[in-house]
């Protein structure tokens, strides 16, 4: 197995070796090319035709959050439920972690092993750039996993400037963060580091995050080169996280990679290698690890190779990425998973003319054999300040590792399990110009074949174990809407609103962990204030429910005042100090009050 392991990687490290040294021997001159990944489209100009969002710099900046995690939970459609600042799942329009992708840059940073960890990123946020939101199914753009939609995390490449924060404040946290960048020649290097400590918001929940990433990019002969790295590191306490005990866990997460564009001829290429090294240490009793201890190691490397090229008004992208995912694990055991893929996009039309995005992607996994993804997209102006949008997508997502083989006193694993099998569909309309209030108002769709969750029956005591099952089908559907005012009197101000309504049958009678309580109403109001430049107040009000739970009432605050390069923020986090439950069904964190300084 590892022979025919190495040798796979190596025939897929020598494709793109191949490609990257013709396409430098067919040209002599610079050209510096736009590396970053559009998330809706390979083709980049699919976005028009899908539900998008995107966090900007500015968003980040006027945010209460400390974390990705917590940017993210901001966002319609967006599902965070966290255990503490250390750890939290993500997903979309009513999906599970699982079934939700993450990336950075473009390259899958979503964990092989289980979901828990697709936030650790090891990319402090001030290295961000923007965030983009692919909300509906993207398995026929990123494979596996991409079933309720896509993150895609843009990271700060070229100048920038110097940036030093402190923070302090609620339950003994403290922390800082600093960012800048270097010119040397023809080559710049971007940097960002954070740290953060705190005692926990109740006891047993304690942590310290460091994490630190570097860009450098350039021009390389003809083309253009990006390099990251990433190390992050988060040792916290993880009481009643998994089930009634006292616990604490340490991850660690190396991610390295580098991206070289280069023109040829009419086309453009794109030759990526990646890899991304997740360790993990829990223990169950934290005064006594000899009880029980997890130690998992996770290791997947991918090679991507994209060609990209117009004519004749048609857009169109072909590639094939192949990724390698092994585990080492003293509970789990030893496990290697291939997959290979090949995959075309093909896109029409312009901004202001109708558009089709036609994709395809064909998958083969040494464990579950292979799986095709189309999908189709279109967007119709209708008018003026009225656009049409339809997409409609299947995806599938299988089994995590920990799904499969993972064994506790308060879980069980599945090795049986099938892999999940999805199609989805939206229609929307934006409605609105430049300068007026905009309307966007979509309906999406998901059906759902083989959907795994942690079940145990609902009649069933404390003490039995949560076992992964494939609970059958189940149907949902959903409603979007967003209002975005024009900025009156220094005002901005915008309002968002989801519902989501599920039916399974075959999980009647049964309590899940995540598939089945999902959130199915959030509404979302806010405002921005800026009397005079140096001064601006943020509010943000949300209502939300989770299916099986009571709905609650939070809100954000930051006030900031700035002169020169100095800057103080003061910010309120869970204004109305509201009881939900988390992701390990304990109340989540109360009222918080923090003050941060910063410098740039």
């Amino acid at each position: 197995m590892l022979t025919r392991t190495v040798r796979r990687f190596a025939r897929t490290t020598t494709v793109c070796y191949l490609a990257v040294t013709a396409t430098a021997a067919a040209q002599g001159a610079a050209n510096p090319l736009d590396t970053v990944t559009v998330v809706a489209s390979r083709t980049r100009l699919g976005d028009a035709a899908r539900a998008v969002d995107v966090i900007t710099r500015e968003d980040i900046a006027r945010s209460t959050a400390r974390n990705v995690a917590e940017l993210l939970s901001e966002r319609m459609g967006v599902d965070v439920s966290g255990r503490s600042a250390a750890q939290a799942d993500i997903s979309l329009r009513g999906s599970t972690a699982e079934q939700t992708l993450v990336l950075v840059d473009g390259i899958r940073v979503s964990d092989a092993q289980s979901s828990h960890y697709a936030l650790d990123l090891a990319v402090p946020l001030q290295a961000i750039e923007r965030v983009e939101i692919l909300r509906g199914g993207g398995s026929a753009l990123y494979g596996t996993d991409a079933v309720g939609g896509v993150i895609n995390i843009i990271t700060r490449r070229g100048a920038a400037e110097t940036d030093v924060r402190t923070r302090a404040g609620a339950f003994g946290t403290a922390g800082g963060a600093a960012s800048g960048s270097t010119q040397h020649g023809t080559f710049a290097v971007t940097g960002a580091t954070e740290y953060e400590k705190s005692d926990g918001y109740r006891a047993g929940t304690d942590y310290r995050i460091g994490q630190a990433r570097a860009t450098l990019s350039g021009p390389v002969g003809i083309g253009q080169i990006e390099s990251h790295l990433g190390v992050g590191v988060r040792d916290f306490g993880a009481n009643e996280f998994y089930g009634p005990y006292n616990s604490t866990e340490r991850t660690g997460t190396i991610t390295g990679d580098v991206r070289w564009t280069a023109p040829l001829g009419d086309w453009v290429l794109s030759t990526t290698a990646s890899t991304r090294r997740h360790t993990d240490r829990f223990t169950l009793i934290r005064d006594n690890p000899a009880i029980y201890e997890n130690l998992h190691t996770s290791w997947q490397s991918t090679g991507e190779l994209v060609a990209r090229t117009t004519a004749g008004g048609v857009s169109l992208a072909v590639g094939t990425d192949a990724v390698n995912a092994q585990l080492t694990s003293n509970r789990l055991g030893s496990h290697a998973e291939w997959r290979d893929a090949a995959f075309m996009e093909a896109s029409v039309g312009t901004s202001t003319s109708p558009t089709a995005n036609l994709g395809v992607r064909g998958d083969q996994s040494s464990i579950y054999g292979g799986f095709l993804s189309p999908s189709l997209a279109v967007a119709i102006p209708v008018v003026d300040g009225l656009r049409l949008r339809a997409s409609t997508s299947r995806g599938f997502r299988a089994p995590t590792w920990t799904e499969r083989y993972y064994s506790d006193p308060t879980s069980q694993g599945n090795p049986n399990l099938l892999p999940e099998q999805f199609w989805s569909g939206d229609v929307g309309a934006r409605i609105g110009r430049a300068g007026a209030v905009t309307v966007d108002v979509g309906v999406f769709a998901r059906n759902a074949q083989n959907l795994i969750d942690w079940v145990k029956p609902a009649a069933a005591g404390a003490g039995t174990p949560w076992v992964a099952t494939n609970i059958g089908d189940a149907h949902y559907r959903g409603i979007e809407t967003s209002l975005a005012f024009p900025s009156w009197r220094g005002i901005e101000s915008s309002l968002t609103a989801t519902g989501l309504t599920f039916d399974d049958v075959q999980g009647a009678g049964l309590n899940g962990k995540y598939a089945l309580r999902p959130v199915t109403r959030q509404l979302t109001a806010r405002a921005s204030y800026a009397p005079w430049a140096s001064v601006r107040a943020t509010v943000e009000v949300m209502d939300a429910r989770r299916a099986t739970e009571d709905g609650y009432v939070t809100g954000n605050v930051r006030m900031e005042w700035s002169h020169r390069r100095m800057g103080v923020t003061l910010d309120v986090n869970n204004l109305t100090n509201a009881t939900w439950l988390d992701a390990s069904g304990v109340g989540a964190t109360g009222r918080a009050v923090y003050v941060g300084v910063e410098w740039h």
